[in-house]
């Protein structure tokens, strides 16, 4: 296992209740996994100034690389337009990830899924807009399933 790498994770992972409802996603199999890493807890949303609790989002038209080529779109569930919030959000966070070794961030989410995203009402493949930003700079990004079946490392180190 890694020394005091610096990984950065779903504050809703390690039990910050920022989540749309308010509530938590704390998953004990991840932070088990990323003992003895420096944890750099970051919510996108929570960073661009969304409150806490906040109405719904998904993605429209396509996934967080779609958004970034400004094909898709960030709707709230009521239909507002918060494609730019989130891109600042996931901006935020990508500023404050300089150092890191790899990302577990929270599957299913506009901001953070690396896997499967909810794209117009559907849970699809597809990645968040953070996980776009940081695969670009070459970052490894993994989601709190991978975590818990011991995958982030599978050589021992990065």
């Amino acid at each position: 296992m890694p020394g005091r790498m610096k990984v950065l994770v779903s504050a809703c992972l390690c039990g910050r209740n920022c989540r749309y409802d308010a509530a938590h996603k704390k998953d004990d199999a991840v932070l088990d996994a990323l003992a003895g890493c420096l944890l750099l807890p970051v919510c996108p949303e929570v960073l661009a100034g969304l409150p806490v609790p906040r109405i719904p989002c998904q993605l429209s038209g396509g996934d967080g690389e779609a958004v970034w080529k400004d094909l898709a779109r960030v709707l709230r569930q009521d239909g507002r337009d918060l494609t730019e919030t989130f891109k600042i959000g996931a901006r935020l966070a990508f500023e404050a990830s300089v150092g890191i070794t790899l990302a577990v961030l929270k599957e299913r989410s506009p901001s953070c899924a690396s896997k499967r995203v909810w794209i117009d009402g559907r849970l699809e493949s597809g990645t968040g807009l953070l996980a776009v930003l940081l695969r670009a700079r070459g970052i490894p990004v993994f989601n709190e399933e991978q975590a818990a079946k011991g995958l982030l490392f599978p050589e021992g180190n990065y």
